[in-house]
């Protein structure tokens, strides 16, 4: 025993007897509880006592994660709906959840705890607020069932109360909370429902119907505009009243662009439409054909001025003025546009077709003039339309699926390739175009487009800086279109030699659709667009093309060979056949 300790007095020996006691006991314990989650520790029933937290979140992940993306049925008494937790932004945190759970503690108290059980620790859930929040919204929109809203119907020109009734349906709040709690736990989810009140109440909508709803039918609004005055009868304005639900409230409101155009008739004697610049190309030069301002009736005018009208019972006046309307494009917009020179055309040839100088002359009428401002683009689809009979389309030959057929529209594709090669030497961006499937002579290899109403269409892009107008002319023969604007680029067009090609079928084709062709070998080709400052090759852009073979398509059964006369074959001539 050391000389110190026995030089203790008794009271400091006990002392000090019981902490080394004490220590030897914490120690034992320390070892006892080893060195992961606390023993008994449980999740939803799973026990990671005792384990290393990554032995712990391991057999969680395995335990419980897949009941974290397991479908859920979410609804009120037989109508249930399925929800995805991962789409409703429920996800099972096995990681925080083992964290949560702890370690092995310092505290002797917890270490003997831990020696006679640990306790049930609830699973950590991360929750997307945004995703939980739309999910219940779907769930309510099949669950809910909405009672009636109090208002005022104006239907038929009379004011008729729209009594208010309540409905039933979830708290939303109270219903993401709900999801929340029995996630991971239950895959059907019964919620809670309660009482939907209207907004509107029945004494709102008595006194809407008095102070509003029955005056303003009850006779008709004259209105005035400078010179013009006439009456406007409760049958045509109540279709453009409502009366709409404000905290509680009822307010009344006026459709004025509804109105207006309900009046159109009787107002065009005293508007005057804007008239926008344009451009004119006579002379060999563009020039601006200058713009024009209008006169107008403001809807949101013409709505305030029957809404102070309508309450009244005599002296029913709505007053409205005209106000001065600007075009869209004004004539000092245009003049700084830089559509000043012609930056490309090109020519297409074409024999002649009644069908096809018809449809070819319709798509290059509707397509001439257009203006496209900077980064506006052009889609022949959009500009033209379907071709139909009713669009000035007649019906002629085009190529579905690799044959020639008969559709409105046929030789429409020659007024596309024909845009396509001026956007092409303007140096516009091509934003989509599609060759035809099989090779058409008259059109430069690889650099021609096909269109087909509403999936196949050409479009282009006026990335030039400055405005562009697509110009067209036509003769009984060929089809021109020019790109006037600034000229940005020089354009060189290369094309390879055709490779990869393919010799073209025979078919005999006896049926009533059968429509006879002239064979031509299938090839590839590629053209590479080059763009240039003055000499200096700038950049390079290459356009690839897959042609298949055009069958020749004789329409009649296949001849059958005429024998010509021989000899009686030998004996063995005839064993060889």
């Amino acid at each position: 025993m050391p000389t110190w300790f026995r030089a203790l007095p008794a009271p400091a020996v006990l002392a000090a007897g019981a902490a080394v006691g004490v220590a030897v006991v914490w120690a034992l314990l320390f070892v006892l509880a080893g060195s992961g989650v606390p023993r008994g520790t449980t999740v939803l029933g799973v026990d990671i006592g005792g384990l290393s937290p990554q032995q712990a979140q391991a057999k969680l992940a395995t335990a419980i994660g897949p009941k974290a993306v397991a479908p859920l049925a979410v609804g009120v008494g037989a109508t249930h709906v399925p929800v995805d937790p991962v789409k409703a932004g429920l996800t099972f945190d096995a990681a925080a959840t083992v964290q949560g759970a702890g370690t092995r503690s310092l505290n002797p108290f917890s270490l003997v705890g831990s020696l006679f059980g640990g306790s049930a620790v609830q699973p950590v859930v991360v929750v997307d607020q945004t995703k939980l929040d739309a999910s219940v919204a779907t769930v309510a929109k099949t669950v809910d069932r909405p009672g009636r809203e109090g208002g005022i119907s104006f239907a038929g020109g009379r004011a008729t109360a729209i009594e208010p009734s309540a409905g039933s349906g979830i708290d939303r709040a109270q219903a993401a909370q709900t999801l929340r709690t029995a996630f991971l736990r239950s895959t059907k989810i019964d919620l809670a429902t309660t009482t939907l009140n209207p907004t509107v109440s029945a004494e709102e909508v008595a006194r809407a119907l008095d102070a509003f709803g029955r005056p303003a039918v009850s006779g008709p609004v004259r209105l005035t505009v400078t010179t013009l005055t006439f009456p406007v009868a409760p049958r045509t304005f109540a279709p453009f009243l409502s009366m709409k639900a404000d905290q509680g409230r009822l307010v009344p409101a006026v459709n004025g662009a509804g109105l207006k155009q309900a009046l159109s008739r009787p107002l065009a004697g005293v508007e005057r439409p804007a008239v926008d610049a344009k451009f004119s190309l006579t002379g060999g030069s563009p020039s601006v054909v200058a713009s024009q301002s209008g006169l107008a009736v403001p809807a949101d005018q013409l709505a305030a001025a029957f809404l102070a009208a309508l309450p009244k019972t005599t002296d029913r006046v709505a007053v409205v003025k005209l106000v001065e309307v600007q075009p869209k494009l004004t004539t000092a917009q245009a003049n700084t546009l830089g559509i000043k020179e012609k930056v490309a055309s090109f020519t297409t040839h074409y024999p002649y077709a009644a069908y096809r100088l018809q449809n070819i002359h319709r798509a290059a009428t509707l397509i001439d003039g257009t203006v496209l401002l900077p980064g506006q683009v052009f889609s022949l689809n959009k500009i033209v339309g379907e071709r139909t009979a009713a669009n000035g389309f007649a019906i002629g030959f085009i190529i579905n699926n690799g044959k020639f057929e008969k559709d409105y529209g046929g030789g429409t594709s020659q007024v596309a390739t024909t845009t396509f090669n001026a956007a092409f030497f303007a140096g516009l961006k091509i934003v989509t175009h599609k060759a035809h499937s099989l090779y058409i002579s008259r059109y430069p290899a690889g650099r021609e487009a096909t269109v087909a109403w509403p999936s196949v269409d050409l479009q282009f892009q006026n990335d030039s800086g400055h405005a562009v107008i697509v110009d067209s002319s036509f003769t009984y023969s060929s089809v021109t279109v020019t790109i006037w604007g600034t000229k940005v680029w020089n354009i060189d067009s290369v094309s390879s030699a055709r490779y990869n090609q393919r010799a073209y079928p025979t078919v005999y084709d006896a049926t009533a659709a059968c429509i006879p062709s002239g064979g031509v070998d299938g090839f590839d080709i590629d053209v590479t667009r080059v763009f240039k400052h003055g000499s200096t090759v700038v950049k390079n852009e290459k356009f690839h093309t897959h042609y298949q073979p055009t069958a020749l398509i004789f329409c009649h059964a296949k001849p059958v060979p005429t024998p010509s006369p021989t000899t009686t074959p030998s004996p063995s001539a005839s064993a060889a056949h």
